[in-house]
């Protein structure tokens, strides 16, 4: 990492390194325990992507990764809002594991 100047933008990819890390344990548990569905395992996937894509930006400051960074991030905090909002408009008509799979998946967007 780079130690000079940090910025908004290494607390937000460092944030997003560690919550996928921790998605990765999550998803390591779930497919062990056979409960975890497909869609955790992509979002494992693409969050695990944006991290490394995070980390590269700022290790070689290059302007380029950094717009895509925040290009995508912008993109899934607006899926995580639509997530969210589908959650409460249609919580009792899914059982019980639907909601928190879909509030786990809008978190970790």
């Amino acid at each position: 990492f780079v130690l000079s100047n940090p910025t908004w933008f290494h607390l937000v990819v460092s944030i997003h390194a560690i919550s996928a890390l921790s998605l990765c344990v999550f998803t390591v548990l779930g497919y062990v325990a056979s409960t975890i569905p497909m869609t955790l395992v992509v979002l494992f996937i693409f969050q695990t992507f944006m991290a490394i894509l995070g980390l590269t930006a700022i290790e070689q400051s290059r302007r380029d990764y950094r717009s895509l960074y925040v290009a995508v991030n912008t993109v899934t905090a607006g899926s995580a809002i639509i997530w969210s909002m589908f959650l409460f408009i249609k919580m009792k008509e899914y059982p019980i594991y639907m909601p928190v799979v879909f509030l786990i998946i809008a978190l970790f967007s």
